[in-house]
């Protein structure tokens, strides 16, 4: 694997097993209809909304995205839940597998930014930090900018990240716990501070058919 700056490295990734019949699907602890997971329903606009619920509107095959989420992390299970946990600029999927593993796919709304060029880059950031870092990132399990995927939308499909969400506890811990963990969000901060790039631009994992214009390799060679 070779990162650059400014080129691309598509991959489109082929739905696995059926999704399951029973699918339970979810947003904020409550049952919702298959149809939700496609809008915006995480407020409201007070100017333009109508356009603002639109770019925020993403249909997609739900049946088809089970069965590719189904296989990836390498434990083959049917997907038996889904719960919707909407950011403002993608549909962020908790899918729950028959044999307990839980993994999270986003799926880009169209504000999210450049078509094609933001799934990409977001996917070649996260492996990027993963290799040169020792922040836990989630392990990115496929991917694909491709709108006409038999998915119909761009996603990324990879590992939830252990542990628990910090406003759940923190009135829970102590101050000496809150303090070591001040101090390694700082190290980790340091650590991408560190990090030395040719360019600015964006980060994009590398092709082997040629690439954008203007790109700068960085020169870093990973396990592919």
């Amino acid at each position: 694997m070779r990162f650059h700056i400014s080129s691309l490295w598509r991959r489109t990734g082929t739905p696995g097993t059926p999704a399951n019949r029973n699918l339970h699907i979810s947003c904020r602890g409550k049952p919702i209809t298959e149809d939700k997971l496609f809008e915006y329903t995480n407020g409201g606009f007070l100017v333009n909304e109508k356009s603002q619920f639109d770019r925020r509107y993403v249909k997609f095959n739900l049946n088809a995205l089970c069965g590719l989420a189904a296989t990836a992390g390498g434990q083959p299970s049917p997907v038996k839940a889904v719960e919707k946990m909407e950011g403002g600029f993608s549909k962020a999927l908790l899918m729950e597998k028959e044999n307990g593993v839980e993994i999270v796919t986003k799926v880009a709304c169209r504000n999210a930014g450049p078509a094609v060029y933001t799934t990409e880059s977001e996917v070649a950031i996260l492996k990027y930090v993963k290799q040169q870092t020792s922040i836990p990132v989630p392990e990115v399990y496929t991917w694909s900018s491709d709108p006409t995927n038999p998915i119909g939308a761009e996603y990324i499909i990879m590992e939830k990240a252990a542990g628990v969400p910090l406003f759940k506890i923190w009135g829970e811990i102590s101050l000496s716990d809150k303090l070591e963990l001040v101090k390694r969000l700082t190290a980790f901060e340091r650590e991408v501070c560190s990090l030395q790039l040719p360019a600015y631009g964006s980060l994009y994992l590398r092709s082997f058919g040629g690439g954008l214009p203007n790109f700068k390799p960085l020169g870093i060679d990973g396990e592919s």
